[in-house]
């Protein structure tokens, strides 16, 4: 990050890149951002508004009139910047009436009633999984826990075979973190293919003989008096609950352990208190905010900030960034099970609120309830190189070495 040349007057203008932010350096240049005032330009990727506070980011997140979530079929637009490559978000890529109906069809399935119900079956999955490293002096919680628990959840709610869950899994997070343009994207493009195509193939089985599973319920599922298309299906199936529910849970699960582990003291209080898991959870899901933005495009001249936004322009929302503010959060470097902090951004905020919340929380939750129970005074390796971000784009998932017993 570097000043560029100011060409808005009374505004900071950055060479300013969210994407090439060091997954360790995140507390930092949120800090520092925050600093510069509640709004800036950069001049990158064509050049977008940046905010970072937590009352501005929220003003934009509610108000989908003026900040709009839509991608063009031209490809502009949507909720990244630069534009996600793949096809349109569905639902979030939508608004309005358009929006509303997408997930009133779509989100039945992830209700927080229905989600809570599979708490049995996700508790014995993530206790099978600590089954089989029973014994072992150490493990890598990124490899044989983080990834696995929701890998394993998500293809049983799915209805795919469990003996793909874990390849698949890391290959997802392999394809999250690796930077579009580089050789390392086009070695995994076909992997990208084939995982589309496994699920296109999936959709095809079910509507011959459907089978009551979630790939059944939604490739059967009639839209305005049709079926979803392959690119409706590839967007709810695949970007949405592959890579979106395994990443996410995954990165804030792996930086839980790893901020359990630097605090001693917070393990052994929730190892004495399970009851605490769950607003820990809560506090951490802010602290981690494994998507760390969001963009919008700007639909009618409006003020934020102090400066005049104008019709087309983008804008990022740093969701990290404006959990960490300290105007709206005491002590926000730390996560605090007695603060509940649930109206942070760590899942979005307003009618875009991302439907795998409950899932995701239920994973951690379960998760760290098991690992405390079994490994109470677990250790992890090198701390000091174990930065938050399992999966940055910027900087790949790492290992954890984990110890049990200490």
């Amino acid at each position: 990050m570097s000043e560029a040349s100011a060409t808005r007057t009374g505004c900071p203008v950055l060479r300013f890149d969210h994407r090439a932010i060091q997954s360790g350096e995140r507390f930092r240049v949120w800090d520092e951002l925050r600093a510069l005032g509640p709004i800036f330009w950069s001049d990158q990727y064509g050049g977008f508004w940046v905010v970072g506070g937590f009352e501005e980011v929220s003003a934009v997140l509610r108000d989908d009139a003026t900040f709009s979530s839509a991608k063009n079929p031209d490809g502009t637009g949507g909720q990244s910047i630069p534009p996600f490559i793949w096809q349109r978000n569905v639902p979030g890529e939508y608004d309005g009436e358009e929006h509303v109906r997408l997930r009133s069809v779509l989100l039945p399935p992830l209700s927080p009633k229905l989600i809570e119900g599979r708490r049995p079956m996700v508790a014995a999955l993530v206790s099978e999984i600590f089954d089989r490293l029973e014994g072992r002096a150490t493990v890598d919680a990124t490899r044989e826990i983080a990834v696995p628990v929701p890998a394993h959840s998500m293809f049983t709610f799915m209805g795919l075979p469990r003996s793909d869950a874990e390849a698949i899994g890391l290959t997802v997070h392999e394809i999250m973190g690796a930077r579009e343009g580089t050789a390392r994207a086009a070695e995994l493009a076909p992997a990208l293919e084939a995982i589309k195509q496994r699920m296109l193939d999936e959709v095809a089985e079910r509507r011959a003989r459907p089978t009551g599973d979630i790939i059944s319920l939604y490739a059967n599922l009639t839209d305005e008096n049709r079926k979803l298309g392959p690119d409706e299906l590839l967007s709810v199936l695949v970007t949405g609950m592959l890579f979106g529910g395994l990443v996410t849970a995954a990165e804030t699960l792996a930086n839980g352990m790893v901020y359990l582990a630097r605090h001693p003291d917070m393990r052994a209080r929730l190892a004495a208190e399970p009851e605490l898991i769950p607003n820990f959870v809560q506090d951490l899901v802010r602290w981690v905010t494994p998507a760390s933005s969001v963009a919008r495009t700007v639909t009618k001249t409006t003020v934020l900030g102090g400066q005049t936004l104008k019709p087309g322009e983008r804008i990022l929302c740093l969701l990290g960034s404006a959990n960490h503010d300290p105007k709206a959060f005491e002590a926000p470097h730390l996560v605090d099970p007695g603060a509940w902090r649930n109206r942070h951004v760590g899942f979005g905020l307003g009618a875009h609120f991302c439907p795998g919340a409950p899932l995701a929380r239920l994973e951690i939750e379960i998760t760290l309830r098991e690992l405390l129970r079994r490994a109470p005074a677990y250790t992890i390796d090198d701390l000091d190189q174990a930065a938050i971000g399992l999966a940055d784009p910027a900087g790949g998932w790492r290992p954890l070495v984990l110890r049990p017993k200490g």
